[in-house]
């Protein structure tokens, strides 16, 4: 059903009652000469391929698009949606994993962009309500999957293949650089470690740990696996030595932003983290983020909801507002 029209020059333009924008060709009706497709929800989910040069949005509505990097447009998935919230997704190969607030991990084409129905192929149950994903750095097939239910979950190729039971509620969970290592968010105020044997299919927990002010929200593990972040209830932002164990920055630091912290990513080299808040903004924390050194972007009209570096100097953010984001981050900040 289309709700509205206008012509441009010698186009017709129409809006569909889904959202999609039409460029109708007069001489040939029934093909538009192209569609433009956007987010009408809450964006709440992001998955950033950059080998590919894609990216992938999830909605509230449990809508997912796939977007060009090169062209900056976007097709939704076709096929009927499942009407649960996108907690995380990851690709794998020619499949886009998607785990939803239902309890499940659906496997869609993302070379065809096709949603696979549950009638032609079952999901998986993953055993609970998911909190946090992570895929692994090494193998693109193995994720963990932290539940609400007080467990870890090891996925590979979309199968189970190892579980811990642990005694904490957790919010957050990250890979270390190597793979043999997960560091989960404590709701008591620290981030935990655990070691991973992901041939056996083992999760331990190491009794290490580090400790926040407050509930600790987000993990964030730097690419070359020197350090930790940490990001926690009261809005403080922590940096950890992984080597000595040392805590960089003292107590009351680093309260920068001014409502909910809503996650962290460290840039490509490590050299720069960014973090993004129900504030609406971005801060981008230099060199290591320990000094204070940083740079604030009023990013969305509305809370941020994900934010990944497409490079060095590349950042994308979407938020609740429905809109996506591209930022040029300058390597220093004066």
């Amino acid at each position: 059903m289309q709700v509205t029209c206008l012509w441009h020059k010698d186009t017709m333009i129409s809006v569909s009652l889904s959202g999609a924008i039409n460029f109708l060709d007069m001489e040939n009706p029934d093909t538009p000469k192209a569609i433009l497709h956007g987010c009408k929800s809450a964006i709440k989910s992001l998955y950033v391929d950059r080998d590919a040069g894609l990216f992938y949005t999830g909605e509230i509505s449990g809508r997912l698009t796939c977007w060009d990097m090169k062209t900056n447009l976007g097709k939704w998935f076709s096929g009927k949606a499942i009407e649960s919230q996108v907690a995380a997704m990851n690709i794998s190969g020619d499949v886009l994993e998607v785990y939803t607030f239902d309890g499940k991990l659906r496997a869609h084409d993302a070379k065809t962009i096709t949603l696979v129905q549950d009638k032609d192929k079952a999901p998986t149950d993953i055993g609970g309500h998911p909190v946090a994903v992570a895929q692994s750095r090494g193998d693109a097939t193995v994720t963990a999957v932290l539940l609400a239910q007080q467990k870890i979950v090891l996925f590979k190729g979309g199968v189970m293949t190892g579980q811990l039971a642990i005694d904490f509620d957790g919010l957050d969970i990250a890979w270390g650089h190597d793979d043999t290592k997960l560091y989960v968010a404590d709701k008591r105020g620290c981030a935990r470690v655990f070691d991973v044997d992901v041939a056996a299919d083992s999760i331990t927990a190491t009794g290490v740990s580090y400790e926040t002010n407050g509930q600790c929200r987000f993990v964030c593990l730097s690419s070359d696996g020197k350090y930790l972040a940490t990001l926690d209830q009261t809005r403080s932002i922590f940096f950890f030595d992984l080597e000595s164990g040392n805590k960089l920055n003292n107590l009351d630091a680093f309260q920068a932003h001014t409502s909910t912290l809503r996650g962290g990513t460290w840039s490509p080299d490590g050299s720069k983290l960014a973090t993004f808040s129900a504030d609406c903004r971005i801060i981008v924390w230099y060199e290591g983020g320990w000094e204070g050194k940083h740079l604030s972007i009023d990013a969305h009209d509305q809370a941020v909801t994900h934010v990944e570096w497409i490079d060095e100097e590349t950042i994308l953010s979407v938020a609740e507002d429905r809109t996506i984001r591209i930022w040029t981050i300058p390597t220093e900040t004066s």
